[in-house]
């Protein structure tokens, strides 16, 4: 069965006769010609868009029978699993939570891990869930949806937990010479030398100079500090003694190195910063300045990690760097030798030390946010027996709703030259749905120091819009820096900003949360997520300007901004279903759609009740196929999500990857050599074929059109037969076949 697909809309010229155009505009000439779209297609859409599954002859005939049948079903399939795995998919990306790589998280101080598999992965999944995961909570407790940009509560595993702590006491130093941009030391940090106190008992801390030892084994002076940690037994290694004043080996007479053995229970590494502490509470040890490896404490190289990966430090003269020096015991070492840590995770002799817990996906909480009280400390990172029952978190860096989370942080980077003018923007496109635009004439000083003219110029283009940012960018400036760590300078910290928007004025506000609460207060906030859903549902935006539109938008309002009732209103309205015309319709027709990545997957795992969705678990060229299939995202700048709604070439032979891959799945699935209880099997091939109609094509048995089409999918099979094809095969292929049907690969047929 060949690929079907309507473009566009359906349209009419005055002349007559339908008109395909890109979707979403009407060309000069055209009309919309409105047919009422029936309960049978619409029924069927909806159900589909919702919870990835065809409607029902029995639902169907409901709607048919009274219209408002619908705004049960809707009910009930809202409160389903596979509708609130949806909706966290469109969270996710409704809020700008994902579309990043580790790279752009270096400014925060980086994700712990090395290259891009194990921790790191872990980390990167739990940065872009947890948002999504705290606004799907609001939703089922139906909590107001505008708690999404005013809550100080998230959704966290104790890993993310440690992450956002340690992101927080990550303070850059910009005092460093040479602007180099390093990171305070804990006793800068926390204002005095780190107590055992200060680490929870859960290491223990020693200051010492890293110049070396003396003929006792002492270090020569106090200076930096450092982390110990404790190993499984005592022992002892030969380490070479080193003046402290020029930092160089000393020798015998006879030219060979002056050694020391020395007895230790624990290894002091040099770890000065949260950074280095984070990549070791995580199983690396991370590499830190350019002066070469230096000695640090007794046995340092005999940790179980290269010797190439000592941890550096410039501030300190070069340790010989010599693999040959310390081979020796660093062979005897490594095979005893482990860095046993407070939450039963252990240094693998390798350097690994992935925790083998399901906590990065089992552990997720809501958790608290707040600012230290009068002499209170922040909650340390390292300390993760602690996380694992914390409900609350510490912190000096203030963390409010969807626009401070470090995810969406790491989409929207600022420098010295943007100054959080970007980040300012793209809070706006989520909140309110509108971008800085130069046609709204701006009333606020533009803040430059008049080195770029493009900025100053009031005759410039730019100048208007920054009469609108500059002011309301200072929110971010007050309590961020450059890389979104606390602000440290003054000039920013007492400021205040203000919030001027499209007619809406708040003046002199001093907080984050002032700032979101002006946010929810804009009238455009529920407009917003009317529109929001209306791409997400009809792949088109809605007229904004239509009656149904603003209706929609004043019950979300008026019900305390519940999500539920958003979605039951916009998801029966005629906005969606075609059932009577709208301005909507009549500015840009009805809109036919390709079944996008976020909702194919989802239909075809929900349809044919997998176990995990069909594209988180592909793998190889799975995994290739289905980057071929178009997702949802969204881009800087733009108010409205990209959206492929047209079928291609690619995408036409990536969804019959998938499709194949959903057959292999389904079609005589062998537990052992028994294929008796998989999900469609060609001894009874009948029965499959009927079910591929109502199941996979959505096409339900009352339908004029099931007969016909169950007899082409058995003509498929009988000619899949005829060329030899095993009896597995050939119902795989009519599989296939069904799958790539206009009904199933299409959204609102």
């Amino acid at each position: 069965m060949a690929l079907i697909a309507c473009k566009g809309q359906i349209l009419g010229t005055p002349g007559g006769g339908p008109v395909p155009v890109d979707a979403g505009q009407l060309q000069p000439g055209q009309t919309f010609v409105f047919e009422a779209v029936a309960p049978r297609i619409y029924v069927s859409k909806v159900k589909n868009v919702l919870i990835g599954q065809a409607a029902t002859e029995d639902e169907i005939a409901a709607v048919e029978k009274d219209p408002t049948a619908l705004r049960g079903l809707v009910d009930g399939w809202y409160v389903t699993d596979d509708a609130q795995g949806k909706f966290f998919v469109f969270f996710q990306k409704a809020f700008q939570q994902t579309q990043f790589v580790t790279n752009d998280f270096l400014d925060q101080g980086g994700v712990p891990g090395s290259g891009s598999g194990g921790i790191q992965n872990l980390f990167m999944t739990n940065l872009s869930e947890s948002f999504a995961r705290t606004a799907k909570k609001f939703v089922q407790e139906d909590e107001p949806f505008t708690q999404t940009a005013t809550t100080h509560s998230f959704m966290m595993t104790p890993e993310l937990m440690s992450l956002y702590l340690a992101i927080d006491q990550f303070t850059p130093d910009i005092t460093w010479p040479n602007g180099t941009n390093t990171f305070q030391s804990f006793a800068t940090y926390y204002g005095h030398k780190p107590t055992k106190e200060d680490f929870a008992n859960a290491t223990k801390q020693n200051c010492q100079w890293p110049g070396g030892l003396d003929a006792n084994g002492d270090s020569a002076t106090g200076r930096s500090c450092y982390l110990h940690f404790p190993v499984d037994a005592a022992f002892s290694c030969t380490v070479p003694q080193q003046d402290a004043a020029t930092g160089k080996v000393k020798q015998n007479s006879d030219g060979s190195t002056l050694t020391l053995s020395v007895s230790y229970n624990e290894t002091a590494l040099k770890v000065a910063d949260v950074r280095g502490t984070m990549g070791l509470v995580y199983g690396s040890v991370p590499i830190q300045g350019s002066a070469g490896p230096t000695k640090v404490g007794a046995c340092a190289l005999a940790l179980p990690i290269p010797v190439d990966a000592v941890v550096l430090d410039p501030s300190v003269a070069p340790y010989p760097s010599d693999p040959n020096l310390y081979a020796k015991d660093l062979a005897a070492m490594k095979a005893r030798y482990k860095i046993i840590f407070p939450f039963n995770h252990t240094f693998d002799p390798t350097g690994s030390a992935i925790p083998a817990t399901s906590e990065w996906a089992d552990g997720w909480r809501m958790v608290k946010i707040r600012p230290p009280n009068s002499g209170e400390q922040v909650t340390p990172f390292w300390d993760l027996p602690t996380l694992r029952n914390a409900t609350e978190l510490v912190v000096n860096t203030p963390r409010v709703g969807y626009f401070t989370t470090p995810a969406f942080f790491a989409n929207w980077p600022t420098n010295t030259s943007n100054q959080s003018r970007d980040v300012t923007n793209q809070m706006l496109i989520v909140g309110v749905g509108k971008s800085i635009n130069p046609v709204d004439k701006g009333v606020g000083a533009v803040l430059d120091d008049g080195s770029d003219n493009d900025h100053s110029d009031p005759f410039s283009p730019c100048y208007s819009c920054h009469q609108i940012m500059d002011p309301m960018r200072e929110s971010f400036r007050k309590y961020f820096d450059y890389t979104y760590h606390r602000q440290t300078n003054t000039q920013f910290k007492l400021a205040s900003f203000d919030f001027v928007f499209q007619g809406e004025t708040s003046k002199g506000l001093s907080s984050m949360d002032d700032l979101a609460t002006s946010l929810i207060n804009h009238p455009f906030y529920a407009n917003a997520w009317v529109q929001k859903l209306c791409y997400y549902a009809a792949s088109a935006p809605c007229s904004e300007d239509d009656p149904e539109y603003l209706r929609v938008a004043k019950v979300f309002k008026d019900s305390g901004y519940s999500f539920h009732a958003l979605v039951r209103e916009l998801y029966t309205s005629p906005l969606i279903t075609g059932a009577v015309t709208s301005k909507t319709l009549t500015d840009r027709g009805e809109v036919v759609s390709i079944l996008r990545q976020d909702h194919f997957c989802t239909s075809l795992t929900s349809r044919l009740k997998l176990t995990a969705n069909l594209c988180a678990s592909a793998a190889g060229s799975t995994q290739a196929i289905k980057a071929n299939i178009p997702a949802d995202a969204y881009t800087r700048g733009a108010e409205a999500p990209v959206l492929s709604t047209d079928p291609s070439v690619f995408y036409r032979s990536a969804a019959e990857g998938l499709c194949n891959a959903a057959a292999t799945a389904t079609v005589d699935v062998k537990i052992g050599s028994d294929t008796s209880k998989s999900f469609y099997q060609s001894a009874k091939k009948d029965d499959a074929i009927n079910d591929m109609v109502q199941r996979v094509m959505g096409i339900s048995s009352g339908d004029a059109s099931a007969a016909p089409l169950a007899k082409l999918l058995q003509d498929h099979y009988t000619a899949a037969i005829a060329k030899k094809a095993t009896p597995s095969d050939a119902l795989k292929s009519t599989f296939v076949a069904a799958c790539l049907s206009p009904s199933s690969i299409g959204m609102g047929m």
